[in-house]
């Protein structure tokens, strides 16, 4: 948490000539893994990394470290020529810049310390099921996943911990990383299965925006997109190749037919459960990958 805030602070200070290398991790299941683009290194690497990208400061930001292996790192920076320095307290870092763009999470950090007495330095949190979980997946695969959330729906609502304004900044982060897909959409794929109501309104939202900042910019809007849409309520007995039907027809109020109905590429509806499509799209594309490292 605290390199992550520390990289997101040096990312937005317009005045900062620092260009971030890395993050450093005792833990060597971490190694080259990546948090938001930049890469985790294990700390022996130092040396190595020193010598690649001519690194003249080390910033220490994690409060866990033992005195005895905060020496260490600093007499092995001190000895390649590095500069060390650390990450104030969030009560510091507070009063010096109240305005800076990730104040507002450092106070809600700091409350939530302080209200739920916590102690300092790392919490892990056991995940007994990364092995199934598609996050964990996409994570370890560095394949980009995205989150959007509404307040007051999830289960996460009733914990005493929960924060609306951390949920909040998240998703604004997810709905940019999003956008960034969809600018790229072109000619390309998009897959929904089983969202009749957040998946059409994210998607429609971001290519709205999207196609709007491409046209200030003098570009086309997104085009050449397929759109194929899965969920287990059928179609409303409407053929959506022909267009939207008329109001008067149950079937123009499916959200999830026609918003996608709507988004420019030639959209496709299966009624199907969604379980079973996932599990027959895995084991067709395992089947595919096998042919062809056969037949290559």
């Amino acid at each position: 948490m605290a390199g992550f805030l520390t990289k997101q602070a040096i990312e937005g200070d317009g005045s900062s000539t620092l260009k971030l290398v890395g993050f450093l991790d005792d833990d060597p299941k971490k190694n080259n893994k990546e948090i938001n683009g930049t890469k985790i290194y294990t700390s022996d690497r130092l040396a190595e990394l020193t010598k690649k990208h001519k690194i003249k400061q080390l910033i220490i930001a994690t409060k866990s470290l033992t005195i005895e292996r905060k020496n260490e790192i600093v007499d092995i920076a001190l000895q390649l020529h590095i500069k060390v320095s650390y990450v104030p307290s969030f009560e510091k870092w507070l009063r010096t810049d109240p305005a800076h763009v990730l104040a507002p999470a450092k106070a809600d950090l700091l409350q939530a310390i302080r209200t739920h007495r916590l102690l300092p330095g790392r919490h892990e949190v056991r995940h007994l099921w990364k092995h199934a979980s598609l996050i964990a997946q996409a994570f370890g695969q560095q394949i980009p996943l995205t989150v959007h959330p509404g307040i007051g729906y999830d289960i996460i609502s009733n914990h005493p911990m929960f924060n609306g304004a951390v949920i909040g900044r998240a998703a604004q982060i997810d709905f940019r990383l999003f956008g960034a897909a969809v600018e790229n959409l072109d000619g390309g794929v998009v897959l929904s299965i089983g969202s009749a109501i957040m998946g059409p309104q994210v998607f429609e939202k971001s290519l709205s925006c999207v196609n709007n900042l491409r046209l200030q910019d003098g570009r086309p809007i997104v085009q050449d997109h397929s759109i194929y849409v899965v969920d287990l309520q059928d179609g409303g007995n409407w053929d959506w190749s022909k267009g939207e039907p008329p109001k008067t027809n149950p079937a123009y109020y499916l959200r999830f037919c026609k918003s996608f109905s709507r988004m420019g590429g030639k959209m496709r509806y299966l009624q199907c459960d969604n379980a079973s499509f996932v599990h027959h799209l895995y084991h067709e594309l395992n089947r595919s990958r096998f042919f062809q490292t056969s037949s290559g």
